[in-house]
C-alpha cells in the first residue's frame, strides 16, 4: 500500500509539473514558477504535517513534491539547517549547490553541442 500510495503521489507531481510547461508557461518561467511554489509548499507541509502518520509526509514531501520539483527538497534542506543554527553550513551547501549544479549543467551542455558537432 505504501509504494501505490508513493506511486500515486509522484505521479499528481510529475502531471501538475507537466500541466505548468502544456498550460502556457515557458522555459524557464514553467521551472522558476514550480521550484518556488514546490519550495513554499514543501515548507509549509513539512511543518503543517507534523503530527500527520510518516506515511502521509513521505507521500506528500517525497513524491508529491519531489516529482513536481527537487528544488523543494533542496530548500527544505536549507530552512532545516538554518533552524538548527548551522548557518557555514546551510551557507556552503546553498552556493556550492547552485555553483555546481549550474556549472555542471553548462558543462555537459558544451560536452553534449561538441558532441553533436563533431558527428
Amino acid at each position: 500500500m505504501f509504494v501505490l500510495g508513493f506511486v500515486i503521489a509522484a505521479s499528481i507531481g510529475a502531471f501538475i509539473r507537466w500541466g505548468f510547461v502544456v498550460g502556457g508557461f515557458s522555459h524557464p518561467l514553467a521551472s522558476f514558477v514550480v521550484n518556488i511554489l514546490g519550495s513554499f509548499a514543501i515548507g509549509f507541509l513539512f511543518i503543517y504535517l507534523e503530527k500527520s502518520s510518516p506515511q502521509l509526509k513521505t507521500w506528500v514531501c517525497v513524491a508529491l513534491l519531489g516529482s513536481l520539483t527537487t528544488y523543494s527538497s533542496f530548500s527544505l534542506d536549507i530552512v532545516r539547517l538554518v533552524d538548527q543554527g548551522a548557518f557555514k553550513i546551510a551557507s556552503f551547501y546553498f552556493l556550492s549547490t547552485n555553483i555546481l549544479c549550474v556549472g555542471g549543467c553548462y558543462a555537459g551542455w558544451l560536452i553534449a553541442k561538441k558532441m553533436v558537432t563533431i558527428q
